[in-house]
């Protein structure tokens, strides 16, 4: 009857010693996925930040365009401007030349 318990007892060793292992093999699995998923959330992280910084240089390339715009703007606008003036002041002379060619006020024709 002893010998039946110690039977037992040792059976139900090695039944609690082979759950064991097979529980220390499921957490070393489960360690290995979270390295796996870490090393993933890793690279992720690095692709982003890839990303981020390509997306702020076209932002500061594009900042640059911006005020490259402004300034060829501003120099047509003063340009435009110049253009103007002398149309008008092309325009007043000629009207003092074509008065003194024709003083009567009449129109040439």
């Amino acid at each position: 009857m002893q010998t039946e318990r110690m039977n037992t007892a040792m059976r139900s060793l090695a039944d609690q010693s082979g759950d064991v292992r097979a529980e220390q093999t499921k957490a070393d699995q489960l360690k290995q996925k979270i390295a796996e998923s870490f090393a993933n959330l890793l690279e992720a992280t690095e692709n982003v930040n890839t990303e981020l910084t390509a997306m702020f240089s076209s932002i500061q390339s594009l900042t640059g365009v911006v005020a490259k715009t402004r300034d060829v703007e501003a120099e047509t606008s003063r340009t435009v401007g110049t253009l103007n003036a002398l149309i008008t002041h092309t325009g007043h002379i000629e009207g003092i030349e074509n008065a003194h060619k024709n003083p009567s006020g009449s129109i040439a024709g």
